[in-house]
């Protein structure tokens, strides 16, 4: 029954930034695992999802903030971390957590259903489609987002015509401009949220 200790710090400035260190037991120290840098004042949020007695760490996908539309007008998908071996692995996609990626289809939805025009909304719809493709409905909500994306948006958007350096960055000279749809196609991709 391994325990670890969990410290976050807030590093201030406009929509930045938590940053939580995970302490673990390590022979007769203390092996020191750095979280994600987490947008806002709270960080990680430590829940027991499954119920099954070990806290995950719970959060959004920061890659979807800024990426469709301004900061205000961005949502992201839920994203569940565990503490596992000393480092902090994704496990979103376990069907442990399917009720969790309910919840957030359909807090998502509910705002939605306050907020009607959201479904024209770039950085609202990049956001659900995601959530949906998580839970095996990407083909249904791509449908959906291809009928009401907003073309009219001047938010710059770009691809990368090639692959990708290990470090993620674009060969210089092969980022070109992008509809809402690849740009999203290429984001979903890149992030995993495949059919499932």
């Amino acid at each position: 029954d391994e325990r670890q200790i969990a410290v976050s710090a807030i590093t201030g400035g406009a929509h930045c930034c938590a940053l939580t260190k995970i302490a673990a037991p390590l022979g007769g120290g203390w092996a020191v695992v750095p979280g994600a840098m987490l947008d806002g004042d709270r960080g990680y949020a430590f829940e027991d999802v499954d119920a099954d007695g070990i806290y995950e760490l719970v959060s959004i996908d920061q890659s979807f903030l800024y990426a469709y539309a301004s900061y205000a007008e961005s949502f992201a998908p839920l994203v569940i971390e565990r503490f596992a071996g000393k480092k902090i692995v994704e496990v979103s996609d376990d069907p442990r957590f399917r009720a969790a990626l309910e919840e957030d289809l359909a807090r998502l939805e509910e705002t939605a259903a306050e907020n009607p025009e959201l479904w024209r909304s770039n950085g609202f719809l990049a956001a659900w489609v995601a959530a949906k493709a998580r839970l095996g409905e990407r083909e249904d909500a791509w449908s959906r987002m291809l009928a009401s994306w907003d073309r009219a948006s001047d938010w710059p958007l770009t691809i990368c015509a090639a692959p990708r350096a290990p470090d993620g960055g674009c060969p210089a000279g092969m980022e070109r401009p992008a509809t809402f749809p690849e740009a999203l196609e290429a984001h979903l991709d890149a992030r995993g949220y495949l059919e499932s």
